[in-house]
């Protein structure tokens, strides 16, 4: 068996809708405050995050990121990266979670932080869901991409066998 630093580095995405939780989420990945959402990922050790609001996501740091497990914050501007990031490193493991949250829950939130949002935002993140499953979708079909949905609506996380 080869030694961590031999292996590839192992590329998980975190996707989602905005205001979902995805720099939450990565935020307890590599604070490691949330192990059971570690198991679920199946993330042991330390993880590097990159993304908006984390390091560089430019595809030229995420192909020299160091080996292990880099979980990096997607955004619809970023999204091409991921297959590209596949060709260029195409022995390291590549995954994707979709996180998702009821839109009531989710528009709630997102009205507290944001007051000048409007109520009818549902119809907005309805319309983005959609989109992203859809992105999601064909990389999964097309290009083999591990793709999961994560549940964040109770307070645990839950895997969903089932895309909503």
């Amino acid at each position: 068996m080869s030694s961590p630093e031999h292996q590839p580095t192992e590329y998980i995405w975190i996707a989602g809708t905005s205001g979902v939780g995805k720099e939450t989420c990565i935020r307890s990945l590599t604070e490691g405050t949330n192990q059971e959402l570690r198991k679920i990922l199946g993330i042991s050790g330390s993880v590097h995050a990159y993304g908006q609001g984390f390091y560089d996501d430019s595809l030229k740091s995420l192909a020299c990121a160091p080996f292990g497990q880099a979980v990096i914050k997607w955004q619809f501007k970023t999204h091409k990266n991921i297959k590209r990031l596949m060709g260029m490193k195409p022995d390291s493991k590549h995954r994707a979670f979709l996180l998702w949250r009821h839109y009531e829950i989710q528009i709630d939130d997102l009205l507290r932080r944001s007051p000048e949002l409007k109520k009818d935002s549902t119809t907005t993140l309805r319309f983005d869901w959609g989109i992203i499953k859809k992105l999601f979708l064909r990389l999964q079909s097309e290009d083999s991409l591990d793709v999961s949905v994560i549940d964040i609506n109770s307070p645990s996380y839950t895997l969903l066998k089932e895309w909503p």
